[in-house]
């Protein structure tokens, strides 16, 4: 290309739309020269070697520092052994899972120098992640510390214990092995052969195993030195020391570490961060320079601990992981005059920096991460047209140099998407160009805050950002200091100070709001026109089931639907309807109708229309009907022949559903396309669902085509681990709930975006259930707890093979142990995970995932992705702190949009602030995990205190004599109100109300011994009434208010 198509200011090609780095290239071997970055490295060391004994390591903790000469040293001994012990071969992997120390550089530089690929993981990760990256990564040696090592699977060569003697040995003792210097073998590695496998932070995704190469790895440390400022006449230069807050598996650790010992600097290294620490370890180390995030300069600037130490040695900040604004440095240098902040940008895929700010005049620009680095190029791409843009255009950025990644291990479909043909790395950050080259990061393209109806982005608002990021303390060590401050910083849920959040239980203690820790939802721009049914069938299509595969079955008649055959009768129904009834987005559809193969095409035509569906339930009265239809106020209304008659008429009538006329709409086609010119926004009504009515008069939720998007975007239900050689069962899900219910409702649009199959029950019947799933091979039912006893207590499950059956997902009410120990002692392999939701959160706003959350069987889980809590004393209005119980509030994508004609209830329940007050008594503890208590409106008041009945109903359905049970307030002169069971007996049984009084009385005996807690005497069953069937809702809520009013019309005779 021609040198003069290139602006020497922006470095801009006009005729190739490529950003060229119009800085001095970089230095680098030939590529020809066999070399590792490791020897790399020391070459560079050795031209200007410091002093024997100047430190090369400081454990900043211990203060324990290994000079250069031991280093060394170590290395030589530590290659030469390993090669006799394992011979290891060029391109083998070695996992290593430890916590940063003294020991970790020592073997990295050992490993490399053989030419083993070195792959280091985050030590807190899970058992089920680190399976993940090993599965990836197919290592044959690990690298361990007693306490992590149980977590790693069996390799061939095995796992060395980094802390043990052995190792230590290994490291101090020479084997005199011929041929070693400087710890580099008189072996042939290429530049271009791997050398390392870093792990991606998996905020958008899970996680990626990073192949870096020599090449990428020694072209990251050739750059321009960072501690390399003149000193002023007649001072002394300082001898360079770096702070690593990082982990050393990081890739900004991993190669600050072989920068630092290229320049023969000193690094101190951090275990764990704590702000103090890092300050008091400044002041004893003359630390020179500090790799940092913007909280972390924020933080620096308005602590007063600042002013408690020396900082004077400090000269740098190194900033990246997020814009850093003009207010923020501002602040920052009125208390720190002399120190250089430099901005950066760069990627685990990048091999650390791509661009950076160099020297006081580009350190000045604030808000830009600088200009391209050295040998690298860019792109600025239109995400829509994929066109390369002009400076001051935002797109997507592309970058290509000889730090770019090879790929990800594992994984090539991620690896072609990520890179394209020509080398170019699609980084999926959105950002631009000014005119003088540098380079400003507006966001994610897929993470912009969706706030309201608009999209804020970072440098929209520093301002408010930066009120949002005050003193910045990292307190936990459940993930690391750059993971966390990079989420932050990129995830909108995040609506608090870093620094305050407990990354234990997600707690702020300045806010006192909890926050979800789990990846946030990864949401579509707010401002793009999007249904549920559009973003299910985007969904759909990325999974690619066969078109002949079951959608739907019909669990009574066996009847069922394929995909290809759903998808044409939503196009046939949907275009039929618009033609013969003018439906527009907005008009309300009301469906009275039990649930039938119909029913899913009908939601997904009408939705498709932008036509608000209202299902209500068909068992419904007159008046109940009439009740929803004065709140939904719909204009059409779909319904069976059976149920018709009891709709009003209405602007375009009601469409009998089991009629050949409906059928004759699934099956003909007009010829038009129904869907093409119909724009629905994602803010737009999609839904009116019924609450239960157990506390009051039903009332209409109206729920947005976004809330149903974001609780189509979380984690699938099904996440069994298989084992080798063993075939991946089709998901088969039973849906025993109504589909006119929010989980029934959710159920259906998740499972059709997925590919998986689901079967449809007209009506529960306990054996029917089991038989559907023997003959369907069903893997998932979502239960109720009494459902989860029968279960456990019924002599028919033995009757049926239920070996398919792997996940019940149990939401309604809490579940109690001993219920659940009963269940597992009959169907050991099947999980069941909690969970908690409301239909005003569109179902799931907690649950729980993985093994080590199920084990948790008292909990319902943690909160969803994007989800924060509040747990609000009902007396003060106060928010309280883990462990304190009081009502929940929830706030996130699933909350609805407020009660269809009931703007008081709208108001009583949704906060100006967005809280959803949920009417539950609950708590979460230390961990995160939340814990219901009961309804704060069914708290039974026995003199001056409270009773849960969901307590004494968990006692009494582990009595082997009880299949189910429920607990209400019974007015009492003395007391106020007293606890009054409603008991279904086991058939054949006897037991008396003595009994049952007599029996809680000695479980809560048995709890004080087991719980070693006081079980107040108040807890007690005082009165008894025997029933065929507790009576419940559609969901399986018990339904107090009718027996209430049994109790008070009866007393205590029986049903």
């Amino acid at each position: 290309m021609a040198t003069h198509s290139v602006d020497s200011r922006s470095g801009f090609c006009s005729q190739t739309k490529i950003y060229k780095s119009l800085r001095p290239p970089l230095s680098l071997p030939p590529l020809s020269q066999p070399l590792t970055v490791a020897g790399h490295a020391l070459s560079v060391l050795r031209s200007s070697p410091p002093p024997p004994n100047t430190a090369a390591l400081i454990d900043s903790d211990s203060g324990v520092s290994v000079s250069y000469a031991l280093f060394l040293r170590q290395i030589r001994n530590l290659t030469s052994n390993l090669k006799a012990l394992y011979s290891f071969s060029n391109g083998q992997v070695a996992f290593i899972l430890s916590p940063t120390s003294l020991q970790i550089p020592v073997l990295y530089f050992a490993l490399l120098s053989l030419g083993v690929v070195v792959s280091p993981a985050n030590p807190i990760s899970s058992e089920s992640e680190i399976a993940h990256q090993v599965s990836l990564c197919k290592p044959v040696i690990a690298f361990a510390i007693s306490s992590t090592a149980s977590k790693i699977p069996r390799l061939p060569l095995g796992t060395v214990l980094i802390d043990s003697p052995e190792f230590l040995s290994l490291m101090n003792e020479s084997n005199r092995s011929e041929g070693v210097n400087d710890g580099i073998f008189d072996l042939k590695i290429n530049q271009n052969d791997s050398a390392a496998i870093l792990y991606s932070s998996g905020t958008t995704g899970r996680v990626k195993g990073v192949l870096l190469s020599h090449r990428n790895l020694i072209t990251a440390i050739t750059g321009v030195q960072v501690l390399d400022k003149t000193p002023v006449d007649g001072e002394i230069e300082p001898h360079p020391v770096a702070l690593s807050l990082l982990p050393l598996f990081h890739v900004f650790g991993f190669f600050m570490l072989f920068r630092s010992i290229s320049e023969g600097n000193t690094l101190v290294l951090m275990r764990k961060f704590d702000f103090e620490k890092m300050l008091r370890a400044v002041e004893k180390y003359r630390v020179t320079y500090i790799p940092v995030s913007p909280p972390l300069v924020l933080a620096m600037a308005k602590s007063e601990l600042a002013e408690k130490y020396d900082l004077s040695s400090l000269q740098i900040l190194g900033c990246g992981g997020a814009p850093l604004g003009k207010e923020v440095i501002d602040k920052f240098h009125v208390k720190f005059p002399n120190v250089e902040i430099i901005q950066g940008y760069g990627l685990t895929e990048s091999a650390g920096a791509a661009s950076r700010t160099v020297g006081p005049e580009e350190c000045s620009k604030a808000s830009s991460v600088g200009r391209l680095s050295e040998n690298m190029e860019a792109k600025i791409v239109d995400p829509s047209s994929g066109e390369a843009l002009p400076p001051g255009h935002k797109g997507e950025l592309w970058i290509r140099g000889p730090g770019i990644m090879k790929g990800y291990v594992g994984d090539e479909r991620a690896t072609a998407e990520t890179l394209h043909p020509e080398g170019w790395l699609k980084t999926g950050d959105l950002c631009y160009f000014d005119s003088d080259g540098f380079l400003y990061i507006v966001d994610r393209l897929k993470e912009l805050i969706k706030y309201k109806a608009y999209q804020l982005m970072w440098l929209d608002n520093p301002e408010a950002i930066s009120t949002r990021l005050k003193s910045w303390i990292l307190l936990q060590n459940s993930i690391t200091f750059f993971e966390f401050t990079s989420m932050a910083a990129r995830n909108s849920n995040f609506n608090a100070a870093p620094h305050s959040i407990d990354l234990r239980s997600g707690f702020c203690p300045l806010t006192k709001i909890f926050h979800s820790l789990r990846p946030p939802l990864s949401l579509p721009p707010l401002s793009q026109p999007l249904s549920v049914t559009q973003h299910a069938f985007s969904l759909l299509q990325s999974s690619s089931p066969p078109p002949n595969s079951t959608l739907l079955i019909d669990s009574n008649s066996g009847l069922h639907l394929s995909y290809a055959i759903f998808l044409r009768q939503i196009r046939n129904l949907a275009s039929n309807l618009k033609s013969l009834t003018s439906l527009c987005n907005g008009h309300v559809a009301f469906i009275l109708a039990p649930t039938s193969l119909q029913i899913p095409v009908l939601y997904f035509a009408l939705l498709s229309l932008g036509v608000v569906l209202s299902p209500a339930n068909p068992t419904s009265s007159v008046s109940e009907i009439s009740h929803q239809i004065q709140l939904s106020k719909p204009v059409i209304a779909f319904a069976t022949s059976s149920t018709a008659s009891k709709l009003p008429t209405l602007r375009f009538g009601t469409v009998i559903i089991d009629s050949p006329h409906f059928l004759s709409m699934l099956t003909e086609t007009n010829g038009s396309d129904g869907l093409t010119d119909i724009k629905i926004d994602q803010s737009d009504s999609a839904a009116i669902l019924y609450s239960s009515g157990t506390t009051g008069r039903v009332k209409g939720v109206l729920l947005s085509h976004r809330n149903l998007i974001a609780v189509n975007s979380g984690p699938t239900a099904f996440q069994s681990e298989i084992h080798e050689g063993e075939m991946k069962p089709h998901p088969v899900a039973l849906c025993l709930l109504p589909l006119f219910h929010v989980f029934g409702f959710v159920m259906l649009v998740r499972a059709i975006s997925r590919g998986e199959t689901l079967v449809l029950m007209e009506r529960f019947e306990f054996e029917g259930m089991l038989r559907a799933v023997e003959k369907f091979r069903v893997i998932y039912i979502p239960v109720s707890p009494p459902l989860v006893v029968a279960m456990a207590k019924s002599d028919l499950v033995a009757k049926y093979d239920l070996s398919s059956l792997q996940i019940l997902g149990c939401g309604g009410a809490p579940l109690g142990k001993e219920v659940i120990d009963k269940f597992h002692q009959k169907l050991p392999s099947v999980e069941i995970a909690q969970g908690y939701g409301l239909t005003e959160s569109t179902a799931g706003a907690a649950r729980t995932m993985e093994p080590e959350e199920i084990s948790n069987t008292k909990s319902v889980g943690r909160l969803s992705g994007s989800m924060e809590a509040k747990i609000v004393d009902p007396a003060s209005g106060e928010a309280l702190l883990p462990n304190h119980k009081g009502e929940l509030w929830l706030r996130g994508p699933t909350i609805m949009k407020g009660y269809v004609g009931d703007d008081k209830a709208t108001t009583e329940t949704l906060d100006p602030d967005g809280w959803l007050k949920t009417g539950d008594l609950c708590y979460f503890d230390s961990d995160g995990f939340l814990y219901i208590v009961d309804r704060l409106k069914e708290l039974i008041k026995y003199k001056a205190y409270q009773v849960p009945p969901a307590e004494l109903e968990h006692l009494l359905q582990s009595n082997p004599e009880i299949i189910d049970a429920a607990v209400i307030p019974y007015p009492d002169e003395e007391a106020g109100e007293i606890p009054m069971a409603y008991v279904v007996r086991k058939p054949g049984s006897n037991i008396s109300e003595a009994q049952v009084i007599d029996f809680i009385a000695k479980q809560a005996m048995l709890h004080l011994s087991r719980n070693f807690q006081i079980v107040a005497p108040y807890k007690k069953i005082r009165r008894v009434s025997f029933i065929d069937a507790i009576p419940k809702s559609p969901a399986g809520k018990i339904l107090r208010r009718e027996l209430a009013k049994h109790a008070l019309s009866h007393g205590s005779s029986k049903l």
